[in-house]
């Protein structure tokens, strides 16, 4: 499983949300460490070892076939509570459950399931930040999970997405559950209370931000000022939890034995202390009182194991052989330096009166290299009888990417998403433009049109994104995938209207799309081919 183990825990490394997990892996192994133990499970439990060993296997198989590694992640795990179950016949399997949990925690949800879970979060953060910023007289707007603040937009994705993230959080919450060897309702009140805590530490970094904006013309948005702010915060998060965990476990407590001995303080006394009361715990066996396996329920085992590890090691090798030949090498290509990306089309790109458009402002920004929006961001604001136009030119890209996702994260509902028909003197007839309609809580509609151009200056098709098991190892192994090691370039026209357009009218902002486009990709065209 090493080498696609390798490739997810890389990528993993590099999302500050995630940057936790080698932590919580690093304490989960010290502990399964100190378990010890040299009694080989026998019986039920051996058979449920063996019958998890394979499961695990068979996922770590099936995710390199697929060249998944968050498959591999996941059925490592298995993997390794199913040896943990098998060598560790002393220590009651909850405990080892629990232990291996904390591996669990740092696997990702799959895809971007926990999507809707975390705009949730931001927009419940938001309108707790609306309502405290009210009640002091701070002006402030809320789009979904967007605030303006001082004329300022404060992104929460991006404010509440760290090193303290709330799957930051979680991982720590986990990790307490299990050294304090807590039931399991004091486990569960203890995940639960994790979101409470998130959305008040978020608040107040919320309320530190709009105060040094309003008061002390300070940005704790980036910078030194976000890291001393986040570290605040992230200590005071930390202390809530802890402090909810003990106030948790006073309160849920089993009720002594002297408090009488009814039915329902039985009862209760038996849901609260599980597992560890000694009443509920299964009481072990001495090893003489197990018999012994035969020779031939041996070789089975052997067989039943053997075969799948060496089908998985094989797998495995070729996994790694094509990671490094395949992907390692050409992810790097897809960087650009700063100096590079000076370069490219920025404020003199456009005159000051474009059409029937006027220039108003230019804005480029450079984010973290793991950003899924692009490291850099060159942003025209134009205006046009009242309507504003904001054209963004972001980069680099390993593929093509809907960006329509993102607005649903600041509060938009998207209406229709269409392809937009290519005009016959475009330069490359293949080129996938798509366009969208959406409407805020506002009542306001916006209208996007976006297309990606690689490093050649040629529009591009729709990419298939190449990684999650969309193409198979041997696929990969018969011909690498070299698609990564191409840089894409997205650009962006977006309209805020207070009506819904004519078709008229969207016909005519389509043109402008195109005419954009091609102004910015032959700029950008000089410039590429000169860097190669």
């Amino acid at each position: 499983m090493t080498p696609l183990l390798a490739l997810q825990g890389q990528s993993l490394i590099l999302q500050p949300r995630y940057f936790y997990f080698s932590l919580v892996i690093a304490i989960g192994a010290w502990l399964l460490f100190r378990i010890g133990g040299a009694r080989m499970a026998t019986g039920l439990r051996a058979h449920i070892a063996i019958c998890l060993s394979v499961l695990g296997i068979g996922l770590a198989v099936l995710g390199t076939f697929w060249f998944s590694p968050w498959i591999v992640q996941a059925g490592s795990v298995v993997v390794l509570f199913a040896w943990s179950l098998g060598s560790f016949a002393d220590t009651a399997w909850t405990r080892l459950f629990a232990v291996c949990c904390l591996f669990a925690v740092a696997v990702p949800p799959p895809g971007v399931i926990d999507g809707p879970f975390h705009s949730r979060l931001h927009s419940v953060i938001s309108w707790g930040g609306n309502g405290f910023l009210d009640a002091v007289g701070i002006p402030n707007i809320v789009e979904g999970n967007l605030m303006e603040i001082s004329d300022k937009k404060v992104k929460l994705s991006d404010l509440c997405g760290g090193a303290d993230s709330f799957s930051a959080m979680l991982a720590f919450g986990m990790v307490l559950v299990v050294l304090r060897r807590s039931t399991l309702a004091v486990g569960l009140a203890t995940i639960l209370a994790i979101p409470f805590c998130y959305i008040l530490a978020n608040i107040v970094k919320l309320l530190a931000v709009a105060f040094g904006f309003e008061y002390y013309n300070a940005d704790l948005t980036s910078g030194t000022g976000y890291i001393v702010t986040s570290i605040l915060v992230s200590m005071g998060a930390i202390a809530s939890v802890l402090l909810s965990h003990i106030s948790i476990s006073a309160i849920l407590e089993p009720i002594a034995s002297n408090k009488g001995a009814n039915n329902l303080t039985s009862l209760y006394r038996l849901l609260m202390s599980w597992p560890n009361t000694a009443n509920w715990s299964p009481q072990l066996e001495s090893e003489s009182s197990y018999p012994r396996p035969s020779s031939a329920m041996l070789r089975y085992r052997t067989t039943l194991i053997g075969i799948p590890s060496l089908i998985c090691v094989l797998f495995g090798g070729l996994a790694g052989y094509v990671a490094i030949k395949s992907l390692w090498s050409t992810v790097a290509n897809v960087g650009l330096s700063q100096e590079q990306a000076a370069l490219l089309p920025s404020q003199n790109a456009f005159p000051n009166q474009f059409g029937n458009l006027r220039m108003i402002g230019f804005t480029p920004t450079v984010k973290s290299d793991s950003n899924p929006m692009g490291r850099y961001s060159n942003l025209w604001k134009f205006e046009d009888k009242g309507s504003q136009f904001f054209v963004t030119l972001d980069f680099p890209f390993s593929g093509w990417r809907p960006v329509w996702s993102g607005y649903q994260a600041n509060g938009w509902k998207i209406l229709k998403v269409n392809p937009v028909d290519i005009p016959g003197n475009a330069v490359n007839s293949k080129m996938y433009v798509e366009e969208f309609e959406m409407q805020n809580q506002y009542g306001l509609y916006g209208y996007v049109w976006y297309a990606f151009f690689d490093d050649q200056a040629m529009p591009s098709g729709k990419e298939m994104d190449t990684g999650g098991g969309r193409i198979n190892l041997l696929s990969r192994f018969q011909k690498p995938v070299m698609s990564n090691s191409t840089k894409y370039f997205q650009i962006q026209l977006f309209l805020e209207s207070g009506r819904e357009l004519t078709e008229l009218e969207t016909a005519s902002n389509r043109k402008l799309y195109f005419e954009v486009f091609e102004r910015i990709r032959a700029q950008s065209e000089a410039v590429l081919k000169k860097a190669q």
